[in-house]
């Protein structure tokens, strides 16, 4: 036997339509909030949600740019240095200085590859999702989030961090000059990785030398790269597996 529907009541249809209004009100925001978005440069965007935080919460804010300046002030260096070495300069900062700084902090804080960040797209519209959607919110304890809503920095880049490594192997084999060995082996294991051709090319020519036509004797380098082959102490071996793979190649 068939039950009868029972029609809804004035007061349950009444409920039901303004349930229905309130959606379509939600709906008709977020896709203002899109479109306001989507007018703003990411600039803008991260002086926002920066203005926000600050006034949400003062100390939280200046604890993520503090580090956000640490990041960027190891990102000038790394720069300066190739710079000088590019120009035949001696830097001001040595190289495995700069390098075993960075080691350190990587350990602590770990790396980021914010070029694939900045590509990431949305598994469902394939259009790219790095800047912040409507209704979505900032995640502080996130350094993903805190880049895409802030534009701060809390991660070392990769990119940066293999320049790092180039830079020592360069100056290494330019100078000669005797330095840490498990350090050296990090920076070697690093451009085997992902380093650009010129510094891979580089290395390969030292491993291979090429016999000289000359009678006379070449002077033997004064370098203790000859420890390269030995395999990685640990926890250098652990560092650089779970980390090297995950860097973006060199063009």
């Amino acid at each position: 036997m068939e039950t009868k529907k029972k029609d809804k009541s004035p007061a349950e249809l009444k409920a039901a339509d303004a349930a229905r209004k309130r959606k379509e009100r939600a709906a008709a925001r977020e896709n203002k909030e899109l479109e306001r978005l989507a007018d703003e440069s990411i600039g803008q965007v991260w002086q926002k949600f920066s203005k926000q935080l600050a006034a949400s919460n003062k100390a939280l804010y200046h604890q993520l740019n503090e580090r956000h300046l640490d990041v960027t002030a190891t990102i000038s260096e790394v720069a300066d240095i190739e710079r000088a070495l590019r120009d035949g300069l001696e830097p001001e900062i040595h190289p495995a200085e700069c390098l075993e700084s960075i080691v350190d902090d990587v350990a602590k804080f770990g790396s980021a590859n914010y070029r694939e960040l900045e590509a990431i797209k949305d598994p469902a519209t394939k259009e790219n999702s790095f800047r912040p959607r409507a209704g979505e919110q900032l995640d502080t304890t996130d350094a993903a989030s805190c880049y895409r809503f802030l534009g701060m920095m809390l991660k070392i880049p990769r990119d940066v961090i293999r320049l790092a490594a180039e830079a020592l192997v360069r100056f290494t084999l330019k100078h000669s000059g005797v330095v840490d060995s498990p350090l050296l082996q990090i920076a070697l294991k690093i451009v085997d990785e992902c380093g650009s051709y010129d510094v891979q090319q580089a290395v390969h020519e030292y491993r291979h030398p090429k016999v000289a036509e000359p009678a006379t004797k070449p002077e033997a380098r004064k370098i203790r790269i000859v420890d390269m082959e030995s395999p990685l102490p640990e926890p250098v071996h652990g560092w650089v597996q779970t980390h090297a793979s995950q860097w973006p190649r060199s063009k």
